[in-house]
């Protein structure tokens, strides 16, 4: 007797010779052969092999989750982060939780729109995750919490709305060659096709305290001593920060790291970097961006190293190289952005931005800065020369005619007809570089007096008037960190 082991061979044994249902047996083949793979669900073969075995070896292929996985102090490794491939088939908070000492390896990770995280450290200590892909998570790739002394290697984190890594209360950890990017779209073949919205907040690395059922309750560590080394973290979206420590603490370096994002001029609170507490430190890095900022230190210390490349020539759009990033500090934190360019390094076409806290009240001016405006207010309280800010910046040795030029926003000067004043510093007193009236935009390009090492901005007479923006760039001088 034939026995039929499958629908298909039902089909072409029984029908396929009948004209009047030809039709059906093609829409029906049609069904079977799109039947969606992941009508299986692989969760209770993986979970028991996770549970039962102390190395578990995924071949390639594909397999499917409705639930989160655990592993424990085990080697879990596939055959490939192209190779092997786990897909989250229903809605689920995270793929894979790990505890300490747990090593996974050559695996894709893929939360199909449907997971919130990839995989979460909860607690851990010592784990180790090598060639590891993340993909379409709603919300990050990699989560630590409370995580100590584990080490990632060529780890990436692709089209994950939110972030690659998000921090809370992790310390001591080590990223190497992990890339990234927040270009959200899903068109993989069966699967579901979105794009994120522009309005996404979405970063690479996010340092930060955040309350989740599925993180631990914060430790005494606060995000610090955690390395970067040699990854590319690429932002398509053009919206807030790539790098984002609003709770850091300590010691957080980033080395040979390159960073790239659409932070845009005209938003104030865009920038590739945000530091809103504890210190961070670049060296050797490649800082690139359309326009707008490199860094806001919104508090904190922010050091980047002289061997850091900016983009854009100051953060200007399609204007070439500069090899000095563009900062703002504001009121409650430091950079070293203004000072640290040592070593008599030549000056020719290098671009500093006044961040706002390098100014401090001048000669009789009381500076305010507006939280809300996000700029700072001057009030002159003598007329005349009475009112002043000053940009700080480093003793100049020149030993050229060196020239610089000046580009800055100001708005709501009164009186309306007050004459502002653009003064240098040239160890004695202060020089009028040039004299300007009304709000607006203002760019001039004049020659230096000697030993120049400050400048600063004085109403003629007692008013007021706020500054939205201060940067200017140097021509043939040669700079030294006194």
């Amino acid at each position: 007797m034939h026995v039929l082991t499958h629908p298909k061979q039902f089909v072409t044994h029984r029908w396929i010779g009948r004209q009047p249902n030809r039709w059906w047996v093609a829409i029906l083949l049609l069904l079977l052969i799109a039947w969606p793979a992941h009508a299986q669900d692989d969760t209770a073969y993986i979970q028991n092999m996770l549970d039962t075995q102390d190395v578990i070896s995924l071949p390639a292929g594909k397999y499917y989750i409705s639930s989160p996985l655990m592993i424990g102090e085990k080697m879990f490794k596939g055959e490939g982060k192209k190779e092997t491939e786990i897909v989250a088939i229903a809605p689920m908070p995270y793929m894979l939780k790990a505890s300490s000492n747990a090593k996974i390896s050559d695996m894709y990770f893929n939360g199909n729109v449907s997971a919130e995280w990839g995989i979460l450290y909860p607690g851990g200590n010592g784990s180790h995750t090598v060639s590891v892909r993340v993909r379409f998570c709603t919300k990050a790739g990699f989560v630590l919490g409370n995580t100590q002394n584990s080490f990632f290697m060529d780890c990436d984190s692709y089209d994950n709305l939110v972030c690659y890594a998000l921090y809370n209360h992790a310390a001591n950890n080590t990223f190497i060659a992990c890339d990234a990017n927040t270009n959200w779209t899903l068109s993989e073949p069966g699967g579901a096709f979105i794009t994120a919205p522009d309005n996404v907040d979405a970063r690479h690395i996010l340092m930060a305290y955040k309350i989740d059922p599925n993180l631990p309750a914060p430790q005494s560590q606060k995000n610090r001593h955690n390395r970067f080394i040699a990854g590319i973290y690429e932002r398509d979206m053009g919206n807030l920060y790539s790098i984002e420590m609003s709770y850091a603490e300590a010691n957080n370096s980033f080395i040979g790291i390159e960073v790239t994002g659409g932070c845009e001029p005209d938003k104030p609170q865009e920038a590739l970097i945000y530091l809103a507490q504890g210190n961070a430190t670049f060296y050797d890095c490649k800082l690139n961006h359309d326009g707008g900022k490199t860094a806001i230190v919104d508090g904190g210390y922010l050091k980047i190293d002289k061997t850091c490349i900016g983009g854009g020539l100051g953060g200007s759009s399609g204007q070439g190289a500069s090899f000095f990033p563009k900062v703002d500090v504001r009121p409650g934190g430091d950079s070293n952005a203004m000072d640290y360019w040592n070593g008599k390094e030549s000056s020719n076409t290098r671009d500093f931005s006044g961040g706002m806290g390098s100014w401090h009240g001048s000669s009789g001016g009381v500076l305010v800065w507006d939280e809300v405006k996000r700029r700072l207010h001057l009030t002159s309280t003598s007329p005349n020369h009475g009112a002043a800010v000053s940009l700080k910046a480093m003793s100049l040795n020149l030993n050229t005619e060196p020239w610089v030029k000046v580009s800055f926003v100001l708005d709501n000067i009164l009186p309306t007809n007050a004459v502002v004043r653009l003064q240098g510093w040239n160890g004695s007193y202060w020089s009028t570089l040039n004299t300007f009236t009304g709000n607006g935009e203002h760019t001039m390009t004049l020659k230096l007096p000697v030993d120049v090492g400050e400048l600063r901005l004085s109403l003629d007479q007692a008013g007021t008037m706020e500054i939205v923006h201060f940067d200017y760039k140097l021509y043939g001088a040669f700079i030294y960190d006194d």
